[in-house]
C-alpha cells in the first residue's frame, strides 16, 4: 500500500500572517514538514498543495512534487478535506493510497510515530482513519448566564471520571475511500495513536507559538534527527 504525504501550505493565514513560510531557526516552517516526511521509510511521495508560486518553487527545491491549489480553497471557510479531496483528483485517483496529512503549523514530530501508525493503517484495514491522541484532565464546562457549569461534579474524583482525550494534530492518515472522499471527513472508524504530551507540542498560530517554538528548537533540535544543522 502506498503512502502519500500531503502538506496544505496556504499563503492566506490572518493570525500570522503567510505563516507556512514564516522563519524557524533560520528556515521556512514548511521545511520541516518536508525535512520530516523524508525520514520516514514508508512514505513514497511528498506533495505540497499552494496557490503562491514561492511556495510550490520552494517545494521543488527541497524534493517535494509541487500540486498548484484552486484560488478558492485557499479561502477562510475551506478545510483541508477540501484540500484533500483537490489533491488526490489531481494525482489520478490513486488506488491503495494512504494519505497522510502534516500541517507545517506542527514542526516537531516523531519519526518512529508516523512508521507505526501507517503500519497499523497498512495492516488493520478496518479503519477509515487515524489521528494522534493524548490525555487530557482539563475541567472543562460550560457558561450559562454568568454561572460556570463544570463538566464534572466538584470536587473531582478522577477515579470515577471517563478518561477524555484530545486531538494534537502531529499528524493525520487517511483511507480515501472511506474517509475525506465522503460527506464526514475521518469516516466512521477512527484510530486513537495515543502520544504523551511533551516539550515538542507546539501548534503555531500566533507569534507567542513561534517564539516557543524557537525555544524548543535551541533546546531540543539534537532530539529531531530530521532537521539538519
Amino acid at each position: 500500500m502506498k503512502v502519500t504525504a500531503v502538506i496544505p501550505a496556504k499563503m492566506t493565514s490572518v493570525r500570522l500572517p503567510k505563516k507556512n513560510m514564516v522563519h524557524l531557526g533560520g528556515r521556512p516552517l514548511l521545511y520541516y514538514s518536508i525535512a520530516f516526511a523524508k525520514r520516514v521509510e514508508s512514505v513514497n511521495r511528498i506533495v505540497v498543495s499552494s496557490e503562491d508560486p514561492k511556495v510550490l518553487a520552494y517545494a521543488e527545491e527541497n524534493g517535494a512534487m509541487a500540486l498548484t491549489r484552486s484560488e478558492s480553497l485557499s479561502l477562510p471557510d475551506k478545510t483541508n478535506q477540501d484540500v484533500l479531496k483537490e489533491v488526490y483528483a489531481q494525482l489520478g485517483a490513486p488506488i491503495d493510497t494512504l494519505f497522510v496529512l502534516l500541517q507545517p503549523t506542527h514542526p516537531f514530530r516523531s519519526v518512529h510515530h508516523l512508521s507505526r501508525a501507517v503500519s497499523i493503517m497498512q495492516t488493520d484495514v478496518s479503519y477509515d482513519s487515524l489521528f494522534t491522541v493524548a490525555k487530557s484532565d482539563e475541567l472543562r464546562g460550560t457558561i450559562t448566564g454568568k454561572v460556570f457549569e463544570p463538566e464534572f461534579e466538584l470536587p473531582r474524583n478522577r477515579n470515577k471520571e471517563k478518561k477524555w482525550y484530545r486531538n494534537m494534530g502531529s499528524f493525520y492518515i487517511f483511507r480515501p475511500e472511506n474517509s475525506f472522499l465522503k460527506p464526514g471527513f475521518f469516516g466512521r472508524k477512527i484510530y486513537p495513536y495515543q502520544i504523551e504530551r511533551s516539550l515538542f507540542d507546539v501548534d503555531i498560530d500566533y507569534q507567542r507559538d513561534l517564539d516557543l517554538a524557537e525555544m524548543i528548537l535551541a533546546r531540543s533540535i539534537d532530539q529531531l534527527p530530521y532537521i539538519s544543522n
